[in-house]
C-alpha cells in the first residue's frame, strides 16, 4: 500500500512514495482484503505512516 501526494505542487525531487504496508500470501483475496481493510482505517494509515517516519508515540 503507498501514499500518494494530495497536492498541487509538483513532488520536491527527493520526494519518495511511503509504503504503509506490504502484506505477502498465496491467496489473491485474502491479500487484497487485507489491504482494504487498511486502507479504509485512516488510524490504522496513520499509525503505520508514524512507525514508518520514526516518530515516536506518546500515550498521554
Amino acid at each position: 500500500m503507498v501514499i500518494e501526494r494530495r497536492s498541487f505542487a509538483p513532488p520536491a525531487p527527493n520526494d519518495e512514495e511511503l509504503i504503509v504496508e506490504e502484506v505477502e500470501g498465496a491467496d489473491a483475496n485474502v491479500v487484497v482484503a487485507e489491504l482494504f481493510r487498511i486502507a479504509r482505517d485512516n488510524a490504522a494509515i496513520a499509525r503505520r505512516v508514524l512507525r514508518k517516519q520514526g516518530a515516536t508515540l506518546r500515550a498521554d
